[in-house]
């Protein structure tokens, strides 16, 4: 199985994909059945950002966040 990991910023966003090609999540995965996504949604909430998963079996697992760039940080 493979992992890709992408990460992007512009003047207004700092975008992460976490993506791999492979189990994937059972389709009645719930996040509140670990501490691990949770917390990274959690965390990205907390921070005004969004968090989007996204998972079929057998076709791998994709994670999305997006995070507002903070003024004192845009160099």
């Amino acid at each position: 199985s493979q992992l890709f990991i992408h990460l992007t910023k512009t003047s207004q966003n700092l975008n992460l994909i976490v993506e791999d090609n492979g189990k994937g999540l059972a389709p009645d995965y719930q996040l509140n059945q670990g501490l691990g996504l949770q917390n990274i949604k959690n965390r990205v909430l907390f921070l005004g950002g969004q968090f989007n998963l996204e998972s079929k079996p057998t076709q791998g697992t994709t994670i999305i966040i997006d995070l507002p760039v903070i003024e004192k940080y845009k160099n």
